[in-house]
């Protein structure tokens, strides 16, 4: 068993790079890197990319990547009957990977060693009054009709006709935890839950992976973190002004 610090990537099959560049610098990212196969965007903290499209004509999932804290947890991983052996990452950034296949076939990697680079600017924080504290009195706060900006890779959720099964694949692989667990009835009837990462030595997200049922195994959603709830509204409102049109949220 390894230990991850935390989810780095995830990289998807598109069939259009051109309109994945355009929709996720709109979203709130920027451009990383471009080749004629690869498109990859980061956000404003110091990942060097956060979301990754390699050029297919089978739009899907390509991996979802989780960072370990040294070379040796990867030399574990590769032990795994269902790994490949330790690689280099051939991107800009650099690292090693190990690539293994959950038990629902769901292509995940290991990753160590990606350089960082410079956080990108954002916006000062908002300063919020509360009830009992006042902390502005008299000064106008008007942030800017923008993309939202995103940080980092936040969580990916995944479905699964197994969950049992994968959730012990979560555990005996990656050292995961479950913060929350959905039963049926009976604690023991288990159904789905929310995992955090047991490599970290501070606090980590309520969760990284997400395990939820359903007759077929595919990623759900991949979620990112950005600035604050106004970001998350302007740039749902910037978006709409572009013409690109959400699938639901946000708000009721």
């Amino acid at each position: 068993m390894v230990s991850v610090l935390d989810v780095e990537y995830v990289m998807y099959r598109q069939s259009d790079l051109d309109r994945a560049e355009a929709f996720f610098t709109d979203f709130g990212m920027a451009r990383a890197e471009r080749t004629e196969r690869e498109l990859l965007m980061r956000g404003c903290s110091g990942q060097r990319y956060c979301y990754g499209a390699v050029q297919s004509d089978r739009p899907g999932l390509e991996a979802i990547a989780l960072r370990v804290a040294d070379r040796t947890q990867l030399d574990e991983a590769a032990k795994f009957p269902e790994a490949s052996e330790v690689e280099v990452i051939d991107r800009p950034g650099g690292g090693h990977r190990v690539r293994l296949t959950s038990p629902d076939g769901i292509p995940f990697e290991l990753v160590h060693g990606i350089e960082p680079v410079e956080p990108r600017e954002m916006r000062e924080a908002l300063i919020f009054n509360h009830a009992d504290k006042k902390q502005r009195t008299g000064a106008w706060q008007r942030p800017a009709l923008e993309p939202a900006a995103v940080l980092r890779l936040g969580h990916v959720a995944i479905l699964t006709p197994d969950y049992r099964t994968n959730a012990d694949w979560f555990a005996s692989r990656f050292d995961m935890h479950p913060s929350d667990v959905l039963f049926d009835g009976d604690e023991a009837n288990q159904l789905g839950g929310f995992f955090h990462c047991g490599g970290a030595k501070d606090w980590t997200d309520h969760h990284t992976l997400a395990l939820f049922p359903a007759p077929e195994a595919k990623v759900h959603h991949a979620s990112f973190e950005v600035q604050d709830v106004d970001a998350q509204f302007l740039g749902n409102k910037y978006q709409l002004g572009k013409g690109w049109r959400p699938l639901w949220g946000v708000g009721p």
